[in-house]
């Protein structure tokens, strides 16, 4: 199966915003001042762990989770993960689109895929680096990059690489710290559908900080 195929970005606005006139509008309705300031995109770029899931709703997914937790309802969330998006995968095909969708938060959840396919460590941190700094430069102004969960077979190794490689350039979100349970999806090794709140909530919690 090609990325491409196995892939679709999804958006999500958490609230519809409608310019009434005044003949339309209820008798006494005042509309909600919305700020400025709450109005931006948020992408998230992820891999098998992140992407749509079989008999699994988008709002039950982590990235739906954490925008609902974190984000206001002004805010436009747009998943740019992919099944199968190594780090080196995402600098070429998630990383592009960016560029249109202008996003102030970028949220980064990779390595579950690329410890499948047993890329070193160092090659994927340096390539997580190169998507953080591929957001900056889209504009965004917050990026938050998560560690893989301890109980995932050889993550010590890359969150070691991951930890030295982005140091001060984004926020690290310590997920590696977070029990998880793991299943298997596609021959990939993932978190199970119901402990994808504790992600979302491990990345709701860093932001809120921020």
């Amino acid at each position: 199966m090609s990325w491409r195929s196995a892939t679709r970005v999804w958006i999500i606005g958490f609230s519809l915003i409608v310019v009434a006139s005044c003949s339309s509008n209820p008798k006494g309705f005042v509309p909600t001042p919305v700020k400025a300031s709450d109005v931006f995109s948020i992408a998230i770029i992820g891999d098998s762990a992140s992407s749509f899931r079989d008999g699994v709703a988008v709002r039950d997914l982590w990235p739906a989770q954490f925008v609902r937790q974190a984000m206001p309802q002004t805010a436009t969330l747009f998943n740019l993960s992919g099944r199968f998006n190594t780090a080196d995968r995402a600098t070429r095909r998630s990383v592009p689109l960016l560029s249109a969708v202008k996003p102030k938060v970028v949220v980064i959840w990779l390595g579950f895929d690329d410890v499948f396919e047993n890329v070193d460590p160092k090659q994927f941190a340096d390539n997580v680096l190169q998507v953080v700094r591929s957001s900056q430069a889209a504009g965004a102004t917050t990026v938050l990059v998560g560690t893989l969960p301890g109980e995932l077979p050889g993550a010590d190794s890359y969150n070691q690489q991951l930890r030295l490689s982005i140091g001060s350039a984004a926020i690290i979100v310590e997920t590696s710290t977070i029990p998880m349970k793991l299943v298997r999806i596609d021959d990939r090794i993932v978190p199970a559908t119901d402990s994808l709140q504790l992600a979302a909530a491990a990345f709701a919690s860093a932001y809120a900080a921020e």
